[in-house]
């Protein structure tokens, strides 16, 4: 055989080889309803599923994540996106969605990392129900509806935080006439949110105490966590510090437990600020180290350029500017690798008030 027969052979059989892949790549996963799915995923991802729908039924989609943030899609068989969500806002949490579909035929899921370049994480997925449509169930969808224009009124530019609230309103009336405590103990969470935005601490913490007895009762204990620390910011400002204190360190157990680092390192940074509040600073010092060694141990760099400054901070405190100047130095690139000119900016304004209490002119 000659040798450009051979090439085209190989071309030939290389293209055959990247078409099969290909279409494998695209070609979506089948789902049993009640059967779970669980598989790893990391940043830029995404994967797709399948499963045959008959007309007028219901169908809930259960998924919890593991390490990873995630959104996920129902899509109609002509590509149209039903409903999308994202209730879980962090690395763990469970997703719930459900649609009640009008057309009978094979409808896909998506799951996707919302963040491109996200550290691999593990997801579980199934299809917990899927029925005939009841009543309850259309309430449940009313409550997904009104949530789902609830998250995008308070995360517009600029938020529209009465509307949010109202529509928060309307999912958890949805949600209770449904049955469904977990959707009602979010919406909770975020009325207690959007008022602690609107500087009505006492409201907010109303709200925030009926969300958290329902996280606790349905065992949702990443919700349990996320409603915790918004107590702990509305006692805080309230000057309640040893409330807000009780309240971060009981998320930050939850956080451990769960193994979800960088809630564990942001809680251990907030406890080290109350502390700081209180003028208690050799406490301050000890947990911002411990967010500082949580925080690199991760290799979350955010977090320990923040618990860097903050070390920085609490020593010019305690009147160590040389100790201070140190830290500011090592937060000092962090912030620029990062692209936070916010924070790059305070962090030079620290350094030049360090350099001339020490008469270091030049570097000033």
């Amino acid at each position: 055989m000659t040798k450009p027969h051979l090439r085209w052979i190989i071309v030939a059989l290389l293209t055959t080889t990247f078409a099969a892949s290909a279409f494998a790549q695209d070609e979506p996963a089948q789902l049993v309803t009640g059967v779970p799915e669980s598989r790893s995923i990391s940043g830029g991802t995404k994967h797709s599923y399948a499963i045959t729908i008959p007309a007028g039924y219901y169908v809930r989609l259960v998924m919890d994540q593991r390490g990873v943030d995630l959104t996920v899609k129902i899509l109609h068989p002509d590509g149209r996106v039903l409903v999308e969500g994202d209730i879980a806002h962090g690395l763990y949490g469970q997703e719930r969605l459900a649609a009640i579909v009008e057309t009978e035929g094979v409808y896909r899921f998506e799951v996707q990392t919302l963040d491109k370049n996200a550290e691999a994480g593990r997801y579980d997925l199934k299809v917990s129900e899927q029925r005939l449509a009841s009543a309850e169930d259309r309430s449940y969808i009313a409550g997904q509806s009104a949530y789902a224009q609830a998250e995008r009124f308070r995360f517009a530019k600029p938020a529209m935080r009465p509307e949010a609230i109202q529509k928060y309103e309307e999912a958890v009336v949805a949600f209770r006439t449904a049955g469904e405590r977990s959707g009602e103990g979010s919406a909770l969470t975020n009325i207690g949110v959007v008022y602690n935005q609107l500087t009505q601490r006492q409201k907010a913490l109303d709200y925030l105490t009926q969300a958290l007895a329902i996280h606790k009762f349905v065992g949702d204990q990443p919700e349990e966590a996320r409603t915790l620390v918004y107590m702990a910011y509305a006692s805080s400002v309230l000057l309640e510090r040893q409330k807000s204190l009780e309240y971060f360190n009981q998320s930050l157990r939850i956080s451990q437990a769960l193994g979800d680092g960088p809630s564990e390192a942001a809680r251990l940074r907030e406890i080290a600020g109350i502390y700081g509040a209180l003028g208690d600073l050799q406490a301050t010092l000890n947990y911002t180290n411990l967010a500082l060694e949580k925080s690199r141990a991760i290799h979350n760099r955010s977090l320990e350029a923040s618990a860097l400054l903050a070390l920085g901070s609490t020593h010019n405190r305690l009147g160590d500017g040389a100790q201070a100047l140190e830290y500011f130095k090592q937060a000092l690139p962090v912030f620029k690798e990062l692209g936070d000119t916010y924070n790059e900016g305070l962090t030079l304004m620290n350094l030049a008030s360090g350099y001339v209490a020490f008469r270091d002119w030049p570097n000033a």
